[in-house]
């Protein structure tokens, strides 16, 4: 019961500490006196949080470090890269229509799970643009990778094919390449409408894309 006392006490008290700040809470029982100091500071522009324990009664000190280390941890490792979720972030912008999601066997392009491409992958419709078929929606194309090179790989390749002199044969869309998600837009739609799926898009990663028109 002590333990969690304090625990609800360090949420409590990681609200109210400013940057370079510290706080402290006491724990007392029959075999001596915790303290724990928590400390905030601005590391590659994320908040990240230290824990310093001086202690007696080793056993109260670890339990309640443990719970610490799993309240306090980076909010941001917690964001979930799915179809599902990135469909969901952009589905607000207006002109969204439907999405189709590929798996590896329907990938048209027979690289999705394939080593260095992307792990995910789904297409949306934007009912501005003319629909030509269910199976082939105008709109966009959003794709994430395991790893941030990948990524960058992937985006080099099409930005070669993004070139109107190839007509049909290139691929004629906005790019906006995040750390691993590559988001491509239709250029059937006009620069500040892309520009509004990019917007949805940074605003669920917490990051601003590198960009391709």
């Amino acid at each position: 019961m002590p333990c969690m006392i304090a625990f609800v006490q360090c949420l409590i008290l990681r609200k109210s500490i400013q940057k370079g700040a510290a706080g402290k809470i006491f724990l007392k029982n029959e075999k001596g006196l915790a303290v724990f100091v928590l400390i905030r500071y601005n590391h590659s522009k994320k908040n990240h949080w230290r824990v310093f324990a001086m202690k007696k009664g080793i056993a109260m000190v670890l339990s309640l470090l443990l719970l610490l280390l799993a309240g306090c941890g980076d909010e941001a490792s917690t964001l979930q890269i799915t179809s599902d979720t990135l469909s969901a972030a952009i589905s607000g912008v207006e002109g969204f229509g439907s999405t189709i999601i590929y798996t590896a066997e329907t990938d048209p392009n027979e690289l999705l799970g394939r080593p260095d491409n992307y792990i995910g992958k789904f297409d949306f419709s934007d009912t501005r643009c003319e629909q030509y078929s269910e199976e082939d929606l105008v709109g966009g194309t959003v794709e994430y990778f395991e790893d941030a090179g990948d990524c960058t790989d992937r985006y080099d390749y099409l930005q070669q094919m993004n070139d109107p002199s190839l007509g049909a044969f290139g691929t004629n869309e906005y790019m906006y390449k995040y750390n691993t998600v590559l988001l491509r837009v239709s250029y059937e739609l006009t620069e500040e409408q892309a520009e509004a799926y990019r917007d949805a898009m940074s605003a669920f990663l917490g990051e601003e894309p590198e960009q391709s028109y």
